[in-house]
């Protein structure tokens, strides 16, 4: 028996594994950045407004423009410590604005490449430009220095940002 499991053993993919995270009942199991980002990611995927809607490829969500693991490599950076969404208290407050927040965000993204949005010619939603997007979306915040994004104009703002820094730099 240690034979055949030991010598048939595979890789599983790991989306199968963040898919198991809202099953475990002990909680301390799972690392705080897993927990977080498996909600923020299926919320994404979820809400029928937002512009990841049943695009994020769940367990059992073949051909989708990315996978549940990519998604969540890419935002599990920004829960690490020293970044925008590190925090000690994992209240459903902070969780509920990160979705917010990241909601107004690919939303905002979403209109300003139409073209390149949900299209696999493109890399916008794969992992290198959703890694890369939230990264410009840290940095972004960083630049709005404590103006907070609940303001009525937190759309404008966004866009404004991302179109000044789509915009060539003058040599």
């Amino acid at each position: 028996m240690f034979r055949t499991i030991n010598g048939t053993q595979r890789k599983i993919n790991p989306s199968l594994v963040y898919d198991l995270i809202p099953m475990l009942r002990q909680t301390e199991w799972v690392e705080f950045e897993d927990r977080r980002a498996y909600y923020l990611v299926s919320s994404l995927n979820e809400d029928r407004d937002s512009p990841w809607h049943d695009k994020i490829g769940m367990v059992g969500g073949a051909g989708r423009i990315i996978s549940l693991s990519s998604f969540m490599t890419a935002l599990k950076k920004l829960l690490k410590r020293g970044h925008i969404f590190h925090t000690e208290d994992a209240d459903f407050f902070e969780e509920a604005l990160q979705l917010r927040v990241l909601m107004t965000y690919f939303k905002v993204l979403a209109a300003a490449y139409p073209r390149e949005w949900n299209n696999k010619e493109f890399l916008l939603c794969k992992y290198v430009g959703v890694s890369a997007a939230l990264n410009l979306f840290e940095d972004m915040i960083g630049d709005m220095g404590g103006v907070p994004l609940d303001v009525e104009n937190r759309e404008a703002i966004l866009r404004h940002s991302i179109d000044r820094r789509s915009r060539p730099t003058p040599s």
